[in-house]
């Protein structure tokens, strides 16, 4: 259904605590130095897997991870003209530092995409330093809020069909941030806000006190907007979404098998496929089973052999970094899956399915 791609150099000016590439640490050396840099995928190698994966009847590419996106503006750029041109649906990561003054033809392509968003986690220049480990002169906070007034100005201009959201991950520094983080959505006439919490632990926990502060700014910003007060939209992980509903008594049935592979692998900047997005980093995989690894495309396998083998296989629920919308989506395929075989087709089932 979906795809995620790295294709960059490995490379982030940003060493966020909550980066699960890096699992918040600060590095001395790259990551594309680790693993070595002749290793890294070319911009013909990704237009080669765009083509693939169009054949397998995919309909979404993500570019993000394996560092920041766009750092690598002459990389990403022919790979994103590629997956638009060909008719696939691309939805963008970034931290947003080098949108301002990006090439203007790379902006062209940013335009001509489906959804970009940026990760915003602090609406405090003081809160946001602190969280990407950088020094509070370099204005990063600046920057990154100049570059989204100017795709979103240029986007109207064009009357495009971009989409430009917010991203926000609320932990210990900034779980207070929140109503903050819906006035900038507001002041710069966003599309839509994404939230979700460091759910697999990197960062430091929020104490209870501090876990119920969040849950109640959450809950006055679900009310703004369905209220329609709020000119975005507004999502929420799945984990955000019961804790604020305060569903203590629900009974939730853990799935047996991981199906994530058949809906949003990954592949890193080196040609690794990964059964999920969280696979797809070094410092999450490094810590998983090893069969969450499906394959290395630098091995002269193709993404079609490597995603052929991998549906023949059953993975079990082993990995501890299972995001909580992953889980979710593994139990709604498992009874998918089951209720194939007893004779029901997907598209008799009360959900969106294309017939075809």
């Amino acid at each position: 259904m979906m795809l995620e791609i790295h294709p960059t150099n490995a490379m982030c000016v940003y060493r966020c605590q909550m980066c699960i590439w890096c699992g918040g640490q600060k590095q001395t050396t790259s990551i594309a130095d680790f693993y070595g840099a002749e290793r890294l995928l070319t911009t013909d190698q990704w237009c080669g897997i765009l083509e693939e994966v169009k054949g397998l009847g995919t309909h979404q590419i993500i570019f993000s991870g394996g560092g920041e996106t766009l750092f690598s503006q002459a990389k990403v750029k022919p790979v994103l003209d590629k997956a638009n041109s060909i008719g696939l649906e691309t939805m963008i990561y970034t931290n947003g530092r080098t949108l301002y003054d990006a090439d203007p033809a790379l902006l062209d392509s940013i335009l001509s995409s489906t959804w970009l968003r940026v990760s915003l986690h602090a609406a405090t220049p003081e809160i946001y330093s602190r969280l990407i480990n950088r020094p509070l002169g370099a204005n990063d906070l600046g920057s990154v809020l100049d570059g989204i007034r100017k795709i979103v100005s240029l986007n109207k201009q064009r009357r495009g069909k971009l989409k430009v959201g917010i991203g926000i991950v609320l932990q210990e520094l900034n779980y207070a941030e929140v109503a903050k983080i819906a006035k900038l959505c507001s002041d710069l006439e966003v599309d839509f806000l994404d939230v979700r919490v460091d759910c697999i632990g990197v960062t430091k926990k929020l104490s209870e006190y501090q876990y119920e502060q969040m849950l109640e700014g959450l809950r006055e910003l679900r009310t703004s907007v369905e209220a329609g007060q709020s000119g975005f939209s507004a999502s929420f992980a799945d984990d955000l979404l019961i804790a604020m509903d305060q569903w203590k008594g629900m009974e939730l049935t853990q799935p047996k098998r991981c199906l994530i592979p058949v809906v949003r692998p990954a592949i890193d900047p080196f040609g690794i496929v990964g059964a999920c997005d969280s696979i797809g980093e070094p410092y999450t995989r490094s810590k998983s089973p090893r069969e969450y690894v499906l394959g290395q495309m630098s091995n002269g396998c193709s993404f079609v052999d490597i995603m052929r083998s991998a549906a023949g296989k059953e993975l079990g629920i082993r990995c501890k970094f299972c995001m909580p919308g992953q889980i979710s989506l593994n139990a709604l395929l498992e009874k998918l899956v089951d209720d194939f075989r007893i004779g029901i087709e997907p598209t008799s089932q009360p959900f969106c399915f294309d017939a075809s």
